[in-house]
């Protein structure tokens, strides 16, 4: 038996409590982490579905605005409607952003962005696109997985709401 499983009351046993506690060690947090996301209210799963679904799809219709590529970590509107749902941030960093700070972006990316304040160790969230002109196939590739991505996230979206439109 794992030392952090509960032991069995013998009879007569009086249980000081039913609550079920972990251990605090740092590979445990990271193996529970994910579990505790499944916690989260249903309407928070489907809001970060359909901002992830807004977001993927507006890069797949301009691929060539950097808008919807260059995300503030910080911005107070990312993280309302992203940034604080479980687990975007691991998701936006498997479909292609990268978390990277404000110096070790393209040389005058935030500039064309108008995002000229801030700290150097400010940080973003950046999703590189392929050059089409050096990498047409790759460029292709790249914008078809995006396309893909977006469409699984359309039709989660119908789906979330479909199961959780009857909770409010």
């Amino acid at each position: 038996r794992p030392h952090w499983l509960p032991r069995r009351r013998r009879s007569g046993e009086r249980s000081s409590s039913t609550k079920l506690e972990l251990p605090r060690s740092a590979r445990t947090q990271r193996v529970a982490r994910p579990w505790s996301q499944l916690a989260a209210p249903a309407g928070s799963y489907r809001a970060a579905v359909e901002g992830l679904q807004r977001m993927l799809g507006a890069i797949a219709a301009e691929p060539e605005d950097l808008r919807w590529r260059v995300i503030r970590a910080t911005n107070e509107e990312f993280q309302e409607t992203l940034g604080r749902r479980p687990g975007v941030r691991p998701f936006l960093r498997c479909v292609g952003f990268e978390a990277r700070s404000r110096e070790s972006l393209p040389q005058g990316l935030l500039a064309s962005l108008g995002l000229t304040s801030g700290s150097a160790t400010e940080r973003f969230y950046y999703m590189q696109e392929p050059n089409m002109m050096e990498a047409y196939e790759a460029w292709v590739a790249w914008l078809e997985r995006i396309k893909e991505i977006a469409s699984f996230l359309e039709t989660l979206g119908r789906l979330t709401f479909q199961r959780i439109a009857h909770l409010g």
